[in-house]
């Protein structure tokens, strides 16, 4: 489940689908990203050679409940990149945000189709309209709550 293709996310998902046999799943917005270094961003940080991996088998196209094996949980777009995902598990109180929501901080908007307006509008819309206790799990960082997030972040403020 990839909350987003940015190269940072998605550089081990080749070696993670083979060794457990699994699908992985990306928004439709960012299907082609995996195997585009301009678009993932691998492209403009010179830590190495380009990211370059398969193209997702499964492809999500709306928000909606998911059931994968014993796993029940919802999608939420949540686009800064244009593709941004948050999964929320309500059974768990648990929201993994991906790039959209940290600690005390947001994720970056400076990176290919990236737009500020459009994270700031999916964090108060749909991340800030779960519960005030949801566990907040981001691609970056400590785990925060939402409640938190509403009251101290000054991205959000």
């Amino acid at each position: 489940m990839l909350t987003h293709a940015h190269f940072d996310h998605i550089g081990a998902l080749d070696a993670v689908r083979e060794k457990w046999s699994i699908p992985a799943y990306l928004h439709e917005n960012e299907a082609e990203w995996p195997s585009d270094p301009e678009k993932n961003g691998s492209a403009h940080f010179p830590m190495g050679p380009d990211v370059l991996v398969r193209p997702a088998e499964k492809i999500i196209c709306e928000e909606g409940e998911i059931a994968i094996g014993s796993f029940r949980f919802n999608v939420l777009t949540t686009p800064g990149p244009p593709g941004g995902l948050s999964f929320f598990f309500k059974d768990g109180g648990v929201v993994f945000s991906g790039d959209a929501l940290f600690y005390g901080s947001i994720g970056r908007t400076d990176l290919y189709g990236g737009d500020a307006g459009q994270l700031i509008a999916s964090i108060e819309e749909k991340l800030f309209s779960l519960p005030e206790d949801t566990i907040v799990c981001s691609g970056h960082g400590m785990e925060t709550t939402i409640k938190q997030e509403m009251e101290t972040n000054p991205f959000l403020a």
